[in-house]
């Protein structure tokens, strides 16, 4: 064990204890909850703002289960009883999301296939399964078969339904259970919405209400952020707890119930947040375990937004700057990694940024793979696939590894300690200045990054400098330093270097022109990948600028936009008005 830290070696005493007790069977649950009573029916079910779809309702009746990134044809076998491709699969299957398609059909035969599924479990799974499945599964799951129950419950025989009721109370029990051994995170949260859920929707569970609604308070309290964000600072975190906090919050309306403020707080802090990590085409921004964004869930979500006020700028708790001009959109990450039980989806990715013009993103990060195995997830994680500098081959964070990544997951276990963040506001710009020093234990070097974006939208600059912390090791100070500055460009554009060959223009998908330039390195295209499309893994470019310096390097780039795009035109309405916006862009 030697090599970890405290904080590693605490966390997998923990987990080893967790397990100790899963398999010896302990009676541990949620504090002063007594053994929870088998519901006598259902209440009244919560709308899930998840969309369904019946195509996919007929695929699961032919046996054909897509899901978490994998598709597996079962013909007439169980689906229960099959060896699962994948662990994402797998978990997937279980938290029975997948209803919502049988519930969209709305026809007996989907009614008949989801009723022969829920059997299948209760019989194949039984209480021993699913005590030993995670802890977001089991809620979700929960969640899924309140919000669904009808497409299997009704016109259901009395034996049938009294089977699904015991069930319902033993995952109640199990939840209980597995909550008083399991660590921190958003597990726990999704736990205590689904228990909510459970006391609202099912009857006879009057003991579970309070106890839920105070799990559901402490929670939120230390897991939603001032500005909004996740403790993990997962940019989709918060889209899924939104998908389930606002029926939540509406079924406490329903109930005739007073919810607790906090959840009223928390929707009203987290809904901006959805709005500050979108760009103009919907798509999140892929920072620290993002990847492909559904664009019907987050609709859904900002469908119930009262408010519709602008994204805020500045989410300082989150680690994060938006910055704004005309149709353009940068988001930066200028955070601390997450808490190290937070950090199993946490990316390598200080000072990284994503730049967007109108529906087209043009920077981007690779973003996080859905099914494309371990070694895909751990090349994402790494400095090099963020638009950021990176030293040598390195990261500016390290990610736990071998036998303890296995036991704890793959946790970020050392990063920049320190990330000091200025933003000014001027009448023709808005400046970011931002330094971490995630090399400075490995290399001595501190790492300042500066953007500046026109009020207009049409400029963009920036300055990367790579200097020598005055705290460096004598192992660290080396003769040279070897480093990249990359930009990775969305599949979308395409790149081409100018005429002279001291740029690099890109068109855009809508024919609109910008040109990148640097001062201090030499700019040359590259071969990239692009981990978060439709498709999985798609072929694209990225800018990259080799750095070899002694003690301190400075790199100064600029984006210009010098054509705008065919939407641009016919939203103007007249070249006159298009002409002179394009005048105004070129000249900020």
């Amino acid at each position: 064990m030697a090599g970890y830290s405290m904080s590693v070696l605490s966390l997998a005493a923990a987990k080893a204890l967790e397990i100790a007790r899963i398999r010896l069977n302990l009676t541990a649950r949620l504090p002063g909850l007594r053994e929870s009573r088998t519901p006598d029916g259902l209440l009244l079910t919560p709308h899930d703002l998840r969309t369904g779809d019946p195509t996919i309702a007929g695929d699961l009746y032919r046996g054909t289960f897509s899901l978490g990134g994998k598709r597996l044809d079962i013909g007439a076998h169980s689906p229960f009883n099959v060896r699962a491709p994948s662990p994402e699969w797998q978990d997937e299957l279980e938290g029975f999301s997948w209803l919502r398609h049988l519930s969209s059909a709305d026809n007996e035969i989907s009614r008949l296939h989801a009723r022969a599924l829920v059997a299948d479990w209760i019989e194949s799974r039984g209480a021993r399964a699913h005590r030993m499945c995670p802890l977001r599964t089991k809620a979700r799951r929960l969640i899924s078969w309140i919000s669904h129950a009808p497409v299997f419950l009704d016109n259901a025989e009395p034996v049938f339904y009294q089977s699904a009721m015991r069930s319902f109370g033993q995952q109640i029990h199990s939840l209980t259970r597995s909550l008083a051994m399991t660590g921190d995170g958003e597990s726990r949260l999704m736990a205590a919405i689904s228990l909510c859920f459970a006391a609202l929707c099912l009857s006879g569970q009057e003991r579970l209400f309070g106890k839920a609604v105070k799990l559901l308070e402490k929670e939120i309290e230390w897991q939603i952020l001032p500005d909004g964000g996740h403790v993990s600072r997962h940019p989709g975190v918060i889209l899924s707890l939104l998908l389930d906090l606002l029926p939540l919050q509406r079924t406490f309306t329903a109930r005739d119930m007073a919810a607790p403020e906090s959840l009223h707080r928390a929707i009203d802090r987290m809904m901006p947040m959805i709005r500050f990590f979108r760009h103009g085409d919907g798509s999140f921004a892929l920072f620290n375990g993002m990847g492909l964004t559904n664009p019907g869930e987050a609709a859904a979500v900002l469908a119930l937004d009262d408010v519709r006020g602008q994204p805020i700028q500045n989410a300082q708790h989150s680690g994060y700057q938006r910055l704004e001009g005309g149709r353009t959109v940068l988001i930066q990450d200028t955070g601390m990694p997450p808490p190290l039980p937070q950090s199993g989806r946490a990316h390598a990715g200080c000072l990284s940024f994503e730049l967007s013009s109108g529906l087209q993103r043009i920077f981007v990060n690779c973003g996080a793979p859905t099914a494309l195995g371990e070694n895909w997830r751990r090349a994402a994680r790494a400095t090099a696939a963020h638009s950021t500098a990176a030293i040598g081959d390195s990261s500016s964070a390290r990610f736990l590894g071998g036998r303890m990544a296995d036991f704890l997951g793959p946790l970020l276990v050392s990063g920049p300690h320190q990330v000091h963040v200025a933003r000014e506001e001027f009448g023709s710009e808005t400046v970011v200045e931002a330094s971490h020093d995630g090399y400075v234990k490995t290399h001595g070097i501190i790492h300042v990054r500066r953007l500046s974006l026109s009020r207009a939208g049409g400029k963009l600059e920036g300055e990367d400098r790579l200097t020598r912390s005055t705290g460096a090791q004598p192992f660290s100070m080396r003769k040279k330093q070897q480093a990249a500055v990359r930009f990775h460009l969305h599949p979308g554009v395409s790149a081409e270097p100018s005429r002279d060959g001291k740029a690099i223009n890109l068109t855009l998908a809508n024919r609109e022109r910008w040109q990148f330039a640097a001062v201090g390195g030499a700019a040359r295209l590259e071969d990239s990948v692009f981990l978060a499309g439709p498709q999985g893994k798609a072929p694209s470019r990225q800018i990259v600028i080799q750095l070899e310096f002694d003690t301190e390097v400075m790199l100064k780039w600029s984006m210009q936009r010098i054509m705008a795009g065919h939407a641009e035109i016919a939203r103007a309405g007249e070249p006159a008005a298009h002409d002179e916006r394009l005048e105004k862009d070129m000249s900020s």
